[in-house]
């Protein structure tokens, strides 16, 4: 009962996520990259999570990430104020609220993925079982929201001023759509089992640097005044490329040897349990070689004393 119950409230978070993220920049125009920039609040969220909810340490590269990842967050977030321009069309209400359901989505995306590594871990489930489960339940919980928000009138009305091949090419991209996202949570849900979740969330922001470079040059995002910020769009990338890196470094695709920090990484750690292997065996390997020397002596001295005895 229980692990339906996580199941169900995993899919139940990834429905409120989802349906989030398709309505909350219909609030007011917007950047189209700011949802994106903040992502690498998953690091940080999980990081807690997975440590006071799954007990799993947290070491001192990590730490050292999850500092520097939370002060440029925090630096994005006071940029946005510096150069975001209210008025009848933005209000600074409205940025807030904006704001605020940008990092509940983000936070309740944590839990699902959480709840998803416990039940790996602790419950012993199959990737694959866990992903049959939550999309059953999301089939049911979809099918509500639908029927509950009118989805299919408004269907209808959409067909009405589409033509019957335009209908049926959206039919095709949602179908492909649907294909797509089930391979991305497959790997999600892999990733999680082999890594962790801060391993398969880094995937969301690793290429952070070239959304807001692709933004910057459609002209329609970094704006100030109207017009393209040059400052506006440096500092969004430098703080994109640290958030990135440290993302490296706390995944432990990159190694910083200063300071301790690779100390308590994968590769120091077996490095040092392959030394500590040598070490036994070269020292069990001069036992044998001690013994067998001393059973030398021992035939030798034997030996002699049998010749005095005669």
């Amino acid at each position: 009962m229980k692990i339906f119950f996580l199941l169900f409230y995993a899919a139940l978070l990834d429905l409120i996520q989802f349906s989030l993220f398709l309505h909350y920049d219909t609030f007011i125009n917007i950047s189209g990259s700011l949802e994106q920039r903040f992502r690498g609040i998953f690091t940080i969220d999980l990081a807690l999570l997975y440590c006071y909810i799954l007990k799993f340490p947290i070491y001192k590269h990590q730490k050292f990430s999850l500092i520097v990842i939370g002060v440029s967050v925090l630096i994005i977030f006071i940029i946005e104020f510096c150069f975001q321009e209210f008025d009848i069309f933005c209000s600074f209400g409205q940025f807030i609220v904006v704001l605020i359901l940008i990092f509940f989505m983000l936070i309740i995306t944590s839990l699902g993925q959480i709840i998803e590594k416990y039940l790996i871990e602790v419950d012993k489930l199959s990737p694959f079982y866990i992903l049959m489960i939550e999309g059953i339940f999301g089939i049911i919980l979809s099918t509500v929201a639908i029927i509950s928000t009118k989805a299919p009138e408004r269907t209808a009305k959409m067909k009405e001023n589409l033509s019957n091949t335009e209908f049926v090419f959206l039919i095709i991209a949602n179908i492909i759509y649907i294909i797509l996202s089930g391979g991305k949570n497959i790997f999600r849900l892999v990733t999680i089992k082999i890594f962790s979740p801060m391993t398969s969330t880094f995937m969301d922001y690793i290429l952070n640097p070239f959304y807001i470079i692709y933004y910057f040059s459609s002209g329609n995002d970094f704006l100030h005044n109207g017009k393209s910020n040059y400052a506006y769009f440096i500092i969004n990338l430098i703080l994109s490329l640290v958030i990135t890196f440290c993302g490296f470094v706390y995944n432990e695709f990159v190694i910083l040897f200063c300071c301790g920090l690779e100390r308590n990484t994968h590769d120091q750690v077996t490095l040092r349990s392959l030394i500590e292997t040598e070490l036994h065996n070269l020292n069990d390997k001069n036992e044998e070689e001690n013994e067998e020397e001393d059973e030398r002596e021992e035939d030798v001295l034997f030996k002699y004393t049998k010749i005095d005895l005669k």
